[in-house]
Protein backbone atom coordinates (compact mmCIF):
# COMPACT_ATOMS: atom_id res chain seq x y z
CA UNK A 1 0.00 0.00 0.00
CA UNK A 2 1.38 3.42 -0.94
CA UNK A 3 1.72 6.25 1.58
CA UNK A 4 -1.14 8.16 -0.12
CA UNK A 5 -3.41 5.11 0.00
CA UNK A 6 -2.53 4.50 3.67
CA UNK A 7 -3.25 8.15 4.50
CA UNK A 8 -6.59 7.99 2.65
CA UNK A 9 -7.52 4.82 4.55
CA UNK A 10 -6.58 6.42 7.87
CA UNK A 11 -8.69 9.47 6.96
CA UNK A 12 -11.70 7.28 6.14
CA UNK A 13 -11.36 5.48 9.47
CA UNK A 14 -11.15 8.84 11.27
CA UNK A 15 -14.24 10.19 9.46
CA UNK A 16 -16.29 7.01 9.88
CA UNK A 17 -15.42 6.81 13.59
CA UNK A 18 -17.11 10.13 14.37
CA UNK A 19 -20.71 10.87 15.23
CA UNK A 20 -22.86 12.82 12.76
CA UNK A 21 -22.50 15.93 14.96
CA UNK A 22 -18.69 15.65 14.97
CA UNK A 23 -18.62 15.21 11.18
CA UNK A 24 -20.86 18.25 10.78
CA UNK A 25 -18.52 20.39 12.91
CA UNK A 26 -15.46 19.37 10.88
CA UNK A 27 -17.27 19.82 7.55
CA UNK A 28 -18.42 23.30 8.56
CA UNK A 29 -14.92 24.19 9.76
CA UNK A 30 -13.42 23.52 6.31
CA UNK A 31 -16.48 25.03 4.57
CA UNK A 32 -16.45 22.39 1.82
CA UNK A 33 -18.26 19.40 3.28
CA UNK A 34 -15.52 17.19 1.81
CA UNK A 35 -14.22 14.54 4.22
CA UNK A 36 -10.70 14.69 2.71
CA UNK A 37 -10.53 18.45 3.39
CA UNK A 38 -11.62 17.90 6.99
CA UNK A 39 -8.96 15.17 7.36
CA UNK A 40 -6.25 17.56 6.11
CA UNK A 41 -7.37 20.22 8.62
CA UNK A 42 -7.31 17.63 11.41
CA UNK A 43 -3.79 16.55 10.38
CA UNK A 44 -2.58 20.18 10.48
CA UNK A 45 -4.05 20.66 13.94
CA UNK A 46 -2.45 19.67 17.22
CA UNK A 47 -3.04 16.02 17.99
CA UNK A 48 -4.58 14.60 21.13
CA UNK A 49 -1.96 14.14 23.83
CA UNK A 50 0.38 16.82 22.42
CA UNK A 51 1.49 19.62 24.74
CA UNK A 52 0.87 23.07 23.32
CA UNK A 53 0.88 26.69 24.41
CA UNK A 54 -2.40 28.50 23.91
CA UNK A 55 -4.27 31.67 24.78
CA UNK A 56 -7.59 31.21 26.54
CA UNK A 57 -10.59 32.08 24.35
CA UNK A 58 -12.55 33.84 27.09
CA UNK A 59 -9.91 35.27 29.47
CA UNK A 60 -6.83 35.86 27.31
CA UNK A 61 -4.62 33.99 29.80
CA UNK A 62 -1.81 31.86 28.34
CA UNK A 63 -1.62 28.18 29.31
CA UNK A 64 0.61 25.22 28.44
CA UNK A 65 -1.18 21.90 28.63
CA UNK A 66 -2.04 18.61 27.01
CA UNK A 67 -4.63 18.59 24.21
CA UNK A 68 -7.65 16.52 25.29
CA UNK A 69 -10.10 17.76 22.65
CA UNK A 70 -9.74 19.33 19.19
CA UNK A 71 -12.67 21.68 18.49
CA UNK A 72 -13.19 22.75 14.87
CA UNK A 73 -14.68 26.23 14.45
CA UNK A 74 -16.51 27.39 11.34
CA UNK A 75 -14.37 29.66 9.18
CA UNK A 76 -11.20 29.49 11.30
CA UNK A 77 -7.99 28.16 9.78
CA UNK A 78 -7.07 26.19 12.88
CA UNK A 79 -9.31 24.53 15.47
CA UNK A 80 -9.44 25.47 19.13
CA UNK A 81 -8.17 23.07 21.77
CA UNK A 82 -9.27 22.03 25.25
CA UNK A 83 -6.26 21.52 27.50
CA UNK A 84 -5.63 19.45 30.62
CA UNK A 85 -2.57 19.27 32.87
CA UNK A 86 -2.11 23.06 32.81
CA UNK A 87 -1.25 23.23 36.50
CA UNK A 88 -3.91 25.93 36.90
CA UNK A 89 -6.61 25.43 39.53
CA UNK A 90 -9.95 27.00 40.40
CA UNK A 91 -10.34 28.42 43.90
CA UNK A 92 -12.03 25.17 44.98
CA UNK A 93 -8.93 23.22 43.86
CA UNK A 94 -10.44 21.75 40.68
CA UNK A 95 -8.27 21.69 37.55
CA UNK A 96 -8.80 24.34 34.89
CA UNK A 97 -9.25 22.83 31.40
CA UNK A 98 -9.36 25.96 29.21
CA UNK A 99 -10.37 26.19 25.57
CA UNK A 100 -7.50 27.91 23.77
CA UNK A 101 -6.18 29.14 20.45
CA UNK A 102 -2.75 27.63 19.82
CA UNK A 103 0.17 30.07 19.96
CA UNK A 104 2.73 29.32 17.28
CA UNK A 105 2.95 26.13 15.28
CA UNK A 106 5.32 23.97 17.31
CA UNK A 107 4.54 21.80 20.32
CA UNK A 108 5.32 23.42 23.67
CA UNK A 109 8.20 22.21 25.75
CA UNK A 110 7.20 20.12 28.75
Amino acid sequence: MTQDAADAEQGMQWWNGMTDAERRRWALAVRTGVAADAWRLYQRSAQLGQRIEGRCVSMGTTYVGTVVEVIPVYGEYEPRYRLADTGARYSDGGPIEPTVFRIGGAPASA
